[in-house]
């Protein structure tokens, strides 16, 4: 178990990780708050609904043409939140990589790369894995903590 300076520590240095998936190895950044709120801004781009257990596959199929965000979901988990392009016309698209006459930034490479040479229960293990490391319980806290000391400041 790590102790928080050393998780800091590595997070201030961005010491890279190595994760393998398949026959693929990722170097992963220490995670960061602002990649973390990357990661949840782009998770808002995937579909919202509820598949049903019975129909799964025609469901799973129906809606696969609107997650192609998942390979930025992973690289900007891998790269971190520094790699993100930095304009604001870029950031509007969430399909930066379709762009064409256009430069791409190593987190559409990544993601590119990813989307197409990944099968999913590789993608899914790689997220998974990636999520753990993330961090989310500590921002949780965090959040939490804060929300209830503006709750219980007097009011007017």
């Amino acid at each position: 178990m790590k102790t928080v300076e050393s998780k800091v520590a590595e997070t201030i240095l961005q010491e890279n990780k190595k994760i393998e998936v398949g026959a693929h190895t990722f170097s992963i950044v220490a995670p960061t708050t602002a990649t973390l709120i990357q990661v949840s801004k782009l998770i808002s781009f995937l579909p919202s609904v509820k598949l049903d257990a019975e129909n799964f596959i025609y469901e799973s199929l129906s809606i696969a043409e609107k997650c192609d965000v998942l390979g930025a979901i992973a690289a900007t988990m891998i790269l971190g939140a520094r790699k993100q392009p930095n304009t604001q016309s870029e950031k509007k698209s969430r399909l930066k990589w379709l762009k064409i006459g256009r430069k791409k930034s190593e987190i559409d490479e990544l993601a590119e790369f990813i989307l197409y040479n990944l099968s999913p229960s590789e993608l899914e293990t790689l997220i998974v894995e990636l999520l753990k490391g993330l961090e989310i319980q500590s921002f949780f806290q965090v959040t939490v903590s804060l929300l209830e000391v503006n709750l219980l400041r007097a009011t007017r």
